[in-house]
């Protein structure tokens, strides 16, 4: 673990996470609300899992985030 601790907030994206990860050589990141607070961790699993998904998969989720932001 680093100290200061590298840690990321629930609002930040994917590649935020995975550009520290990379940045630092790190695995794992604490995620913390804006209190500082721990409420999980990511890894790097979590965060290749995000893109390892089935095509039909990744089209209903587009469709979903399309049909809620201009419908």
């Amino acid at each position: 673990m680093t100290a200061p601790a590298i840690t990321v907030h629930p609002q930040q994206t994917a590649v935020d996470a995975m550009r520290l990860m990379d940045e630092h050589g790190i695995i794992c990141l604490p995620v913390v609300d804006y209190h500082g607070r721990l409420i999980g961790v990511l890894s790097r699993h979590d965060l290749i899992r995000v893109f390892v998904r089935a095509d039909q998969d990744l089209a209903d989720e587009i469709q979903h985030d399309l049909n809620h932001h201009f419908a």
